[in-house]
């Protein structure tokens, strides 16, 4: 009988960065740059999004508030809103960078990340993190579907 219980999620990926073309990102070494980042079922993935959520709750009360007193309606976020959730979001289930750092090193820990992903010229980059970051499939080791 399966125990059920073995298939539980790994707690960490590591996401292998390419460039748009599909090319490896490797550093002077020829090593492949990565990042290592925590899965859904992790508990820090969790937190990040618990977290997440109540950022979003408030800064939706917070609009609602200034567009009651302006008399407006618009609740939605906008597009540096959504930009600043999305960078706080990855550098929170980030849990380390492998072959390669950013910027001049005058920034470390979470600004750093911050500034990682809150960089546009490095979107696709960010794409590869958030989007492996989010599938399940990466955490798990389910047999080809095929």
């Amino acid at each position: 009988m399966l125990n059920i219980k073995n298939l539980e999620a790994r707690e960490t990926f590591d996401v292998v960065l390419k460039y748009p073309n599909g090319a490896a990102i490797t550093g002077a070494d020829g090593t492949p740059c990565s990042v290592t980042v925590f899965g859904p079922g992790s508990r820090v993935a969790l937190d990040v999004k618990r977290q997440r959520q109540e950022r979003l709750k408030a800064l939706l009360k917070a609009k609602k508030d200034r567009n009651t007193a302006a008399g407006t309606k618009d609740e939605t976020l906008t597009y540096d809103e959504q930009r600043a959730e999305n960078a706080e979001y990855l550098a929170g289930v980030t849990k380390q960078l492998n072959g390669f750092t950013y910027g001049d090193g005058s920034v470390a820990g979470q600004e750093m990340l911050l500034a990682f992903y809150g960089n546009p010229a490095l979107d696709y980059i960010t794409d590869q993190v958030a989007a492996a970051a989010m599938d399940w499939a990466n955490f798990t080791n389910a047999p080809s579907a095929t």
